[in-house]
């Protein structure tokens, strides 16, 4: 059994151990060849690879382009926005809920949706799962003053 006296510098050691951790040294070959498979092919992180994805991943933020990209069918939809001469704004947070398209002159939400993503029943007849989705936020989004519309993607 050990004392006190042990247990209280393990305790304290272990904690000092806790804030100056350092890194575990660079994997050799040898321990390489005992990992598995999967641990095999992903490559170490080295300096220069760390620092040239920190520079893509500033690049992408200074070219806005984020976690979000526009899916084809809110492409097409805003194209044909864009040549009928409508003033929008588009992935507007509207209280909880990030809306595809607002016009704000008609005080209209437009959901674009993908028929096989959110389960279209022309295009899918057993995916209407998700359609119940759809007149939740349309529900929330009345309640908040917005009218609402879903445009599946066939109908673009």
């Amino acid at each position: 059994m050990k004392s006190p006296e042990t247990i209280k510098r393990m305790r304290v050691g272990a904690r000092a151990g806790a804030v100056n951790r350092k890194r575990p040294p660079p994997t050799t070959d040898a321990a390489r060849q005992n990992m598995s498979s999967a641990a095999k092919r992903k490559p170490p992180i080295t300096k220069e690879t760390r620092q040239v994805m920190s520079e893509a991943a500033v690049a992408r933020l200074e070219n806005g382009v984020g976690p979000y990209r526009d899916t084809k069918p809110e492409r097409v939809f805003e194209d044909q926005l864009q040549a009928a001469g409508l003033c929008y704004e588009k992935q507007v947070r509207i209280g909880t809920m990030l809306v595809d398209f607002y016009l704000p002159q008609y005080n209209l939400v437009i959901e674009i949706d993908g028929c096989w993503w959110h389960g279209c029943s022309d295009c899918h007849p057993d995916g209407g799962a998700k359609l119940d989705q759809f007149k939740e936020r349309k529900s929330s989004l009345e309640v908040l003053g917005y009218d609402a519309i879903r445009i599946w993607e066939h109908e673009l």
